[in-house]
């Protein structure tokens, strides 16, 4: 390729970038005048409108007043609406929950009276919801656990597959229990194994007020501030307010659910810990609920702290570095190591740990017709294939961007310019843009520059890609 078409591919390459971020910066710039706010406060609206309006300059907003349900003895209640609730908690753990699984063990084990240990164990967990004190990981699976055992020697084995599940969600590591008739273990495991392999629903939550005896638990777990990474089922919520007095509710959550419970105040400092796609599940559900045309959520504690849901996410599509596992890429463009090749690539770059990948290359070059030096006769096109391995670090702002280094391996059979196999190292980068936010399908532009051998070597290309989660 002559100087001229080196230049040429260039121009092309970098006027195509230049257009392409542009157009992102446009669109994003239009989006950010048309969207709607979703406003969860504890202020009126009026009151919320001219706290928001200064903020985000004169954006149309929304107002949500939230419903009854949503709360719970002062707590926002965000991403899930409880199967059962109770502020008036009265009951006594040890009374009520451990005397009733210690009754049950024996009309288990020695009495064989599995009716009767169904009804004290059913009463018991109808009961959880209002506990007057935190419960005890250890004693919930096990009441689940002995339900599973006299609801399957009632020859209901669909419900004791369900208090076996309800048992796992609280601790799905456990193992069957050791003196327990082996006859129900098949349905526990079955359950365990189903279970085990789905994926995790998000509780994110906490009380700044603990000092004052405020606090939040999950299934007996004390959850300081931040989230917890749970599996489906059925859980246990207890709140606990400043004066000592309980609150509870039982969840039921699919995989990728989000909750969120917490004080206004807490809420602007708790939603910021979740990961960006459970941030933008619970964004989703939020507007979703709210039945408006929001686009954005802003959650406003009343005291003039604001935090706006999914900030990033929603003004880019990208989520690659954190929903992608494994991504190919088809690339074509221009690579000079001595001489001008028309290239054409796929890499292959897979996750470590979010944000390194490790990324490979195969690529092949064919350079214009070479004249040999010596006798100026036409060698014909030659081929320059190259090898590559390194890592690579992605995140999501402003539009998916990569850098990396990897090792570079050219075949050079005829052994110019440096021998058989020219190894190197190139440093380089590029974005990737998803044709949506889920959407599979992303375009690429990418370069690199380094050296092989001991001469540079650099490539610039476009292309497209494939992501899988």
């Amino acid at each position: 390729m002559s100087i001229n078409g080196r230049l040429i591919a260039i121009l092309i390459t970098a006027t195509l970038l230049a257009a392409l971020l542009s157009s992102i910066a446009t669109a994003a710039s239009k989006a950010q005048t048309v969207n709607e706010y979703l406003v969860i406060t504890p202020d009126s609206a009026d009151e919320a409108a001219e706290k928001l309006r200064t903020r985000t300059k004169g954006e149309a907003t929304i107002y949500h007043t939230l419903p009854d349900e949503w709360k719970l003895d002062g707590v926002w209640v965000l991403g899930g609406v409880p199967k059962e609730t109770c502020v008036d908690s009265n009951v006594a753990w040890e009374d009520i929950i451990v005397r009733a699984v210690t009754a049950a063990e024996t009309q288990i084990s020695i009495d064989l009276d599995y009716p009767q240990a169904q009804s004290n164990l059913r009463g018991a967990r109808l009961s959880l919801k209002c506990l007057r004190e935190p419960a005890q990981r250890e004693v919930l699976w096990k009441m689940y656990f002995l339900e599973g055992i006299a609801e399957y020697f009632s020859e209901n084995e669909g419900k004791a597959q369900l208090a076996f599940t309800r048992a796992l969600a609280v601790k799905p590591n456990e193992a069957y229990g050791k003196g327990y008739p082996t006859q129900a273990k098949t349905v526990y495991v079955l359950a365990q194994e189903k279970l085990l392999d789905k994926e995790r629903a998000f509780v994110v939550g906490g009380m700044r007020g603990a000092e004052q005896q405020g606090g939040l638990f999950l299934d007996g777990l004390h959850v300081e501030e931040g989230f917890v990474q749970v599996f489906p089922g059925e859980h246990l919520v207890q709140i606990r307010d400043g004066n000592g007095n309980f609150a509870g509710a039982i969840f039921s959550l699919a995989s990728k659910d989000v909750v969120s419970l917490s004080t206004p105040k807490d809420m602007v400092a708790v939603i910021p810990m979740l990961p960006t796609d459970a941030e933008t599940e619970l964004t989703a559900w939020l507007i979703k609920q709210a039945q408006t045309g929001a686009k954005k959520v802003a959650i406003h504690d009343g005291e003039g702290n604001w935090y706006i849901l999914g900030q990033a996410a929603q003004s880019n599509a990208n989520l690659l570095a954190n929903s992608s596992k494994f991504l190919i890429g088809l690339a074509g463009g221009y690579h000079y190591t001595v001489a001008g090749y028309g290239s054409g690539e796929v890499t292959l770059s897979g996750r470590i740990v979010a944000p390194l990948y490790l990324t490979g290359l195969v690529r092949f070059g064919v350079s214009e017709p070479v004249l040999d030096p010596n006798t100026g006769e036409n060698l014909g096109r030659q081929l320059f294939p190259v090898l590559g391995l390194g890592v690579e670090v992605r995140w999501d702002w402003p539009v998916g961007q990569n850098v990396g280094v990897r090792a570079l391996f050219g075949i050079n059979p005829d052994g110019s310019e440096g021998g058989p196999v020219l190894v190197g190292v190139a440093v380089g980068g590029g974005i990737d843009i998803p044709l949506g936010k889920d959407a599979p399908v992303f375009i690429r532009l990418k370069g690199e520059f380094g050296f092989m051998g001991k001469n540079m070597t650099a490539f610039g290309g476009a292309g497209f890609g494939f992501r899988f989660k």
